[in-house]
């Protein structure tokens, strides 16, 4: 007869080995995790103090590549095909507007979803068999380090307000083509479109002056040329039914010296 054996055979120095071995791995791991906290804590706390104080330490791109898609009707080698095309198509509503990138691209449209614009292609490829979607794309960009607080909210308030009447543009001018709105409202919508980047620009102003306006000239130049361009929307009449066009042609006008201010910016 077997007996039950109550004797168990316990290794204690193999256990505290293995015991010390997985406490070291523990600890190790919460010493990880608690340093990494505590710098991003650190690093929070650091970048609040730098913006408060006016130095303006950021990090990463402050403004994001952004891709607008126009409608390419035509693409010349001749400035003076281009022109005559162009003023075809400004009669027919569309913007007409010629972009030089080493041809001349008679473009009809903007769009910020290629969607939009690909469902616009695929209605005027009957007539325009050499149409498609023509990417322009703007830079990302980090805002000037060296800029004090007001400065800085200045920068990004005249970025913003740029990107915005653009947007503005092409939902005015969309609604005006469905019919959802009248010319009134249209004309309404376009000088609050333009006062409110008008704001924009005088905060601009008053606060980038002296050296900082100096530095940054050629940024401020592409400003008042967005300005400049913008400001024509008051003084769109609707003469030959082509009040839609030139809204059209603005924006796509805009679009560029947007792009422009981005690119100075980015180098």
């Amino acid at each position: 007869m077997y007996e039950l054996s109550t004797e168990v055979n316990f290794d204690y120095d193999e256990y505290k080995k293995n015991t010390t071995k997985k406490s070291g791995k523990f600890f190790v791991a919460m010493f990880v995790i608690i340093g990494f906290l505590l710098a991003l804590s650190f690093a929070n706390l650091f970048s609040l103090a730098m913006y408060s104080s006016g130095l303006s330490l950021l990090s990463g791109y402050d403004i994001k590549s952004n891709k607008f898609y126009t409608i390419q009707i035509e693409y010349y080698s001749d400035y003076n095909q281009a022109r005559d095309f162009a003023q075809t198509l400004t009669i027919q509503g569309a913007a007409g507007y010629i972009y030089f990138d080493g041809g001349y691209r008679v473009l009809a449209s903007c769009y910020t979803k290629y969607s939009e614009a690909e469902s616009v292609i695929q209605n005027i490829k009957s007539t325009y068999s050499n149409a498609k979607v023509y990417t322009i794309d703007t830079q990302k960009i980090t805002y000037p380090s060296n800029l004090n607080k007001s400065q800085l909210s200045a920068f990004k308030n005249v970025l913003q307000s740029m990107q915005n009447s653009i947007n503005s543009l092409l939902e005015i001018s969309t609604g005006f083509d469905k019919g959802d709105t009248n010319e009134q409202n249209v004309h309404t919508e376009l000088n609050t479109c333009y006062t409110n980047f008008e704001n924009s620009l005088a905060s601009f102003d008053q606060n980038i002056k002296g050296e900082i306006a100096i530095k940054y000239a050629r940024f401020k130049m592409y400003v008042k040329e967005f300005g400049e361009k913008l400001a024509k929307t008051n003084t769109l009449t609707t003469q030959n039914n082509e009040l839609s066009s030139n809204i059209k042609y603005i924006q796509l006008n805009c679009l560029i010296s947007y792009k422009n201010a981005l690119t100075y910016l980015s180098f």
